[in-house]
């Protein structure tokens, strides 16, 4: 049966398109695999080709051109397919020996097919060549790569191509061996055999494709699967799959439960705003417009509450997906809580050190190879040079010329060793040509990958000027020393022994001055000390010789010998330097700290005893009180006491004072109590005894006994009063708060009739105390309270008002009593925080005399009579008219015998020397109404105009 070729070559065109189709279909499924491409792109070039083969027997040159294109696209699509098929396996088709293959057929295909070298064999032989070449290469990669998702129909393929490779060799056998096959007229059965076997086998290897892609298709969707869950469930983020139109969550892993505290359970079917996961709703608005718009939603930081009742900060990325042909959203939630809160306090420790390099007292500046890198603003305020000029400039033009090459010398040594010296002094230059000491401490750092120095510097000016000050006005104040309390002493290092010691080592340790430096240093410690000493000695003193003009104070504490064998704690405050000879001498001060020892020493007492006298406190009171209710010890009688005065003597005397005076008192008390009785201090001033079984005329005796005692004492002690009262719980159904009442009650009777008269004597006794401290005080005292009399009477004021106003000046320095004996008696200038101290004396003065009625009108004078005319005076900076006239008149005669009189910092002013200062100040300190007064009728000096 002769076949017609041209209707199977037809037939097998269309067939082939048809599985293009399907192929083409499986393409548009899986975009991400390159394998259907190919092959569907391989079957077209097929189905052309098959196509053409049916117009081969046009005339010249159309039957050329197609059957040049017709074995071009049928080799073309083998070519194609063996490329798809590693695609399908997952391979990289090697594209250069392809298209080389390609380049040879082509040009060989077109020179065999060309009128006068058509050979219809030759055509044949590179055909069939082309065909099993790739049929067999197909197979081998087939056999080489298996999979295992479609290992049937992978064989049934590689058989496929195998047999149609094998057919390909048959032909080109075929065509070399038998002469009759040579003749294309001849070859009707072959072609349609050949057209059967492709049509054959390219069912085979289609649906085999169509089998095997979908295999790997379920293969892959099922391995990603797998891979998606196993990255949703061990992701340390919190994430959770809902749709995009409502935001009902569809899936939450593990570590979104952990960090909402939301279940799977309580998440099903409810939406983000439902279970409550934003702490603001707008979040998730934002979130589902971003995926709208983009299809993703990146780094979105926001607030979520926790399962705790907490929030957390987390940095939200979500992204639109498809599920089922629904548009959901995966969203991922990435606790970010602990970072925020490490970047929050970086940002508060750079502000810190930021702050801190800004605002330091020092001058704080980086240098590398000789320029400022960085500096503070302290740096322009100290030299004058504006940051630009600082920047420009190298830091060696800022140092003096006759310190630079030590502080160079300095900066070399440093860097070979690798480290900084100790600090060194030096002075510079800065922009108006005066010339600052300043010390340097420097460190060594890294600065943009390279060394340079972190540089401290501070102004010393002052202090070296205090320092030489200091120096040459030892010898000036050397007396000074003979009468201080403190023992000062001078030891020379050198010689080893004491060139000086004060007389008020005797009080100390018993010696005399030439005694203690017979002595010598060895026996003046106890043996333990003497170690001590010889350890600060040797540190101290090579501190010193390292840098001989840095502050050199060091403080310690020994114990040393006294004359009697007992032992005295003391603190030892020194300073090293070189005397006129240039030995190395030792200054010191020793101040007896026995009692402050003793106290660090002694164990607080327990929590239900006043530190201060030893009774028992408030909080045993109330609680012996309930204990002596529930025994019933009644008759009980309860003793109130009140130290009169205590506030006064503490204003005037200092707190000691008035300690002591608590601490008599509770001695007093104590040593009146049976053993049954108790004695406590509940507050201040104030003191109870508690007598069990005791009625009224025992509790009478007792307080005439108390009182005899008090008595007795204050011969001793002339400001120690109390005022008593008592009250006696006769039942128990009695309340023991009443039973206080009535005590205290009847204390306060006796308090009032007590209190005037004791604060009377206490303000005599307090001038009396401030002139023995100090007798130029008591001289003063009374010249300005004479002073302040015949100006009364020159201004004319009542007998009254004179006689009031003396008093007053009398009276004026009476605070001093509060002042340090130290600062009084200072010989020298006062210093900022000693002159701030002296003008308290104005106020304690107020506070001890307006404490007396009869003396509470003029504590007002002196409170007011340091005020000035023109109100720079203290401590209510008063002025002019504001000032009582009393005051304004204590102020001129407290000044006018400060100035006429000898004082340690000045010598006294001859009278006419005085007279014009007074008229000086008048209108700025003085009323220049009562100076002008004063000089013309009391002094009878003329007031010049």
């Amino acid at each position: 049966m002769k076949l017609d070729t041209n209707t199977l070559a037809i037939a097998l065109s269309v067939f082939t398109f048809m599985q293009v189709v399907i192929i083409f279909s499986q393409n548009r499924k899986d975009r991400s695999n390159e394998a259907p491409f190919w092959l569907a792109l391989g079957g077209a070039c097929a189905a052309f080709g098959f196509g053409l083969f049916a117009l081969r027997q046009l005339a010249s040159p159309l039957r050329e051109i197609v059957i040049i294109l017709n074995n071009s696209f049928l080799i073309t699509a083998m070519v194609l397919v063996y490329v798809g098929v590693r695609k399908l396996q997952g391979l990289q088709a090697s594209g250069k020996p392809l298209v080389a293959f390609l380049l040879v057929f082509y040009p060989m295909t077109i020179y065999f097919t060309l009128p006068g070298s058509d050979i219809y064999a030759a055509r044949r032989i590179l055909l069939f060549a082309g065909v099993a070449i790739l049929s067999f290469t197909t197979v081998r990669t087939l056999v080489k790569h298996k999979r295992t998702w479609s290992h049937t129909w992978q064989m049934l393929v590689s058989i496929a191509f195998l047999l149609f490779g094998f057919f390909a060799v048959a032909g080109l056998v075929g065509t070399v061996v038998v002469p009759q096959i040579r003749e294309a007229d001849a070859d009707s059965m072959l072609q349609g055999a050949m057209f059967v076997g492709i049509f054959m086998a390219s069912n085979v290897w289609t649906f085999g494709f169509l089998s095997m892609n979908s295999r790997r298709l379920s293969e892959e969707s099922r391995s990603a699967k797998e891979r998606f869950e196993s990255v949703f469930n061990t992701s340390p983020d919190g994430v959770f799959i809902a749709s995009l139109e409502g935001a009902k969550i569809w899936q939450i892993n593990e570590s979104f439960t952990k960090l909402t505290g939301i279940a799977q359970e309580r998440a099903n079917g409810k939406t983000t705003l439902e279970v409550g996961i934003y702490e603001d709703p707008l979040v998730h608005n934002s979130i589902i417009n971003e995926l709208r718009q983009n299809g993703v939603c990146k780094n979105k930081e926001a607030r979520i509450r926790t399962g705790e009742g907490g929030n957390r900060t987390v940095l939200i990325s979500a992204k639109r997906i498809s599920l089922d042909g629904v548009a959901h959203y995966t969203c991922v939630m990435r606790d970010i809580s602990d970072r925020k809160t490490a970047e929050q306090m970086l940002v508060k420790s750079e502000e810190k050190y930021r702050l801190l390099f800004e605002n330091t007292v020092e001058v704080v500046y980086v240098s590398q190879f000789g320029r400022v890198k960085l500096h503070n603003r302290n740096i322009q305020q100290v030299t004058g040079y504006s940051h630009e000029e600082i920047m420009a400039m190298p830091v060696i033009d800022l140092v003096h010329p006759d310190d630079k090459d030590a502080v160079t010398e300095h900066h070399l040594t440093a860097f070979k060793q690798g480290s900084m010296a100790d600090s060194h002094e030096f002075r510079v230059i800065i922009k108006d040509g005066s010339v600052r000491w300043v010390e340097m401490k420097s460190v060594i750092i890294e600065w943009e990958d390279k060394p340079a120095t972190l540089n401290f510097l501070t102004d010393i000016t002052e202090r070296k000027k205090a320092v030489s000050d200091l120096r040459e006005s030892e010898e000036k104040y050397r007396l000074i020393t003979e009468f201080a309390s403190d023992v000062i002493w001078v030891l020379n290092l050198s010689k080893n022994e004491y060139s000086y010691i004060s007389p008020s080592v005797y009080n100390l340790r018993g010696y005399t001055s030439d005694e203690a430096k017979a002595l010598g240093v060895v026996k003046a410690f106890t043996p333990d000390s003497m170690q001590l000493v010889r350890y600060s000695v040797v540190d101290n003193l090579k501190k010193f010789k390292a840098n001989p003009w840095k502050d050199n104070h060091y403080m310690n504490e020994f114990q040393q010998v006294c004359k009697d064998g007992s032992i005295v704690w003391v603190e030892e405050s020194t300073r090293y330097r070189y005397n006129a000879e240039g030995e190395i001498e030792v200054v010191g001060v020793t101040r007896n700290i026995e009692e402050r020892k003793k106290t660090e020493s002694e164990i607080l007492y327990l929590s239900y005893h006043d530190q201060l006298t030893g009774l028992k406190n408030r909080r045993f009171f109330d609680e012996i009180i309930k204990e002596l209710e529930d025994k019933k010890c009644v008759p009980l009688t309860l003793i109130m006491a009140d130290v009169n005065g205590l506030k006064l003597t503490n204003d005037a005397f200092g707190h000691k004072a008035g300690d002591l005076i608590l601490i008599k008192v509770a001695e007093i008390l104590d040593r009146h109590c049976r053993d049954s009785d108790y004695s406590a201090r509940i507050g201040g001033d104030e003191f109870v005894l508690l007598l069990p079984n005791t009625d009224a005329a025992k509790a009478e005796a007792v307080v005439k006994q108390i009182n005899k005692s008090v008595a007795e004492e204050r011969e001793k002690n002339e400001i120690i009063s109390i005022s008593i009262g008592f009250a006696v719980q006769n039942k128990p159904t009695e309340d023991i708060n009443d039973i206080f009442k009535k005590a205290e009650d009847d204390m306060y009777r006796h308090k009032l009739a007590e209190s005037s008269s004791i604060r009377s004597k206490t303000i005599s006794l307090i001038m009396n105390t401030l002139y023995e401290k100090n007798g130029r005080e008591m001289l003063h005292s009374n010249r300005v309270g004479e002073l302040c009399k015949v100006i009364a009477e020159a201004i004319g004021l009542d007998s009254n008002a004179v006689s009031q106003l003396r008093l007053a000046g009398l009276m004026h320095d009476i605070g001093k009593i509060g002042i340090a004996e130290a600062i009084l008696n200072k010989p020298s200038k006062l210093k900022k925080d000693e002159w701030t101290e002296i003008k308290r004396h104005t106020e304690i003065g107020y506070r001890i005399l307006s404490s007396v009625n009869e003396f509470s009108e003029i504590a007002d004078y002196v409170l007011e009579h340091h005020e000035r005319w023109d109100g720079e005076g203290y401590p209510q900076r008063l002025k002019g008219e504001d000032i009582s006239l009393q005051a304004r008149i204590i102020t001129l005669a407290d000044a006018y015998d400060a100035i006429t009189s000898d004082r340690p910092y000045h010598g006294a002013l001859t009278a006419e020397e005085a007279a014009a200062e007074i008229q000086r100040c008048a209108g700025t300190q003085f009323d220049p109404r009562i100076a002008k007064v004063f000089l013309e009728e009391v002094l009878c000096k003329k007031w010049k105009k």
